[in-house]
């Protein structure tokens, strides 16, 4: 998640638009020749001048998230010839992401939100799969976790660098694929109080996440 600053008595975020635009200028201003170089390559270097990891710059080109406090943000504007490291944020709204999406990229977000939801749904109704022998339970949640990937693949079509795609996206691998640690212990109460324990935290956070895009 990006980093909420308070400038003064206003929220502030990093501001993707901005960065990419003040990114290109980077690219230009680093032309060899009368080729530019590619995306990858300038993120690459603005990584090394930034003494940070290539990740890094590509999830703040990507919208995922921003630098995570001023004295990386300045840093970060120094490099980009930008004088004032205010012009890289923007007002922060609130959360709500929803309204920026298009009816196609708000049915995307929906599509995704079913898949993690059945997922979910299933750990709980098999009850953590407790009762199961632990190969049946690793082939079963092997192919849920493939269609929910699958699920996750097509809808980036259409969601491609969105924050709230790559929210759900990490979620899902680390958060819900989690849910089953690939171990039965028990089939007890107290396995069975793990199962709610772990279904209620997992769909709590996903509900956070979804009350932007609802």
């Amino acid at each position: 998640m990006t980093r909420i600053y308070k400038i003064d008595g206003k929220q502030k975020v990093f501001s993707r638009d901005k960065f990419k635009e003040a990114f290109d200028a980077f690219r230009e201003f680093n032309r060899n020749s009368s080729k530019k170089p590619s995306i990858q390559d300038s993120i690459a270097n603005l990584a090394k001048k930034l003494n940070i990891g290539y990740s890094t710059v590509e999830n703040w080109y990507k919208g995922k998230n921003g630098p995570t406090d001023i004295p990386r943000l300045r840093n970060l504007a120094a490099e980009l010839k930008i004088d004032d490291c205010m012009l890289l944020l923007e007002d922060y709204d609130g959360g709500s992401t929803m309204y920026k999406l298009s009816d196609r990229q708000k049915d995307a977000c929906k599509r995704i939100y079913d898949v993690l939801v059945w997922y979910l749904e299933d750990y709980l109704k098999h009850d953590g799969y407790l009762a199961w022998c632990e190969d049946d339970a690793y082939s079963h949640t092997t192919r849920m976790q493939e269609r929910v990937q699958l699920v996750l693949n097509q809808e980036s079509f259409d969601l491609y660098e969105q924050d709230i795609y790559y929210e759900l996206y990490d979620y899902a691998l680390e958060e819900l694929f989690k849910v089953y640690s690939g171990k039965n212990e028990t089939d007890d109460k107290r396995g069975l109080e793990d199962v709610w324990e772990k279904y209620a935290a997992v769909s709590g956070r996903l509900n956070m996440i979804v009350q932007r895009i609802v």
